[in-house]
């Protein structure tokens, strides 16, 4: 008799990845202090083995709350919709809401 394991099909095993996906929860994107808010997020992205780089910058563009989205939209626009890659993402927002060290 075949085990349950056996019954692993792509379809169920893509289903287990889907939901593995859905359980990222990454705080509110913070602009007080980027770098370390990237560290969370990398820290879930491992935790749920999410490694695909347009599902990470998804995953960060959900967390970014309403009132900075002005802040960034015209770099969202010049990318477009499907363009947009995690490591671009990340560059940009590190950029963006990094302050300068103070000499």
């Amino acid at each position: 008799m075949e085990t349950p394991a056996s019954y692993s099909t792509p379809f169920t095993l893509g289903r287990a990845l889907s939901a593995a996906v859905t359980q990222v929860q990454l705080p509110p994107f913070s602009t007080i202090d980027t770098p370390t808010w990237f560290r969370q997020a990398e820290a879930q992205f491992r935790l749920k083995r999410v490694t695909n780089a347009t599902t990470r910058a998804d995953h960060v563009l959900s967390a970014i709350p309403d009132e900075i989205f002005p802040r960034i939209s015209e770099w969202l626009e010049c990318k477009g919709d499907d363009a947009i890659e995690y490591a671009d993402l990340k560059a940009y927002l590190l950029q963006r809401f990094t302050p300068l060290p103070v000499a």
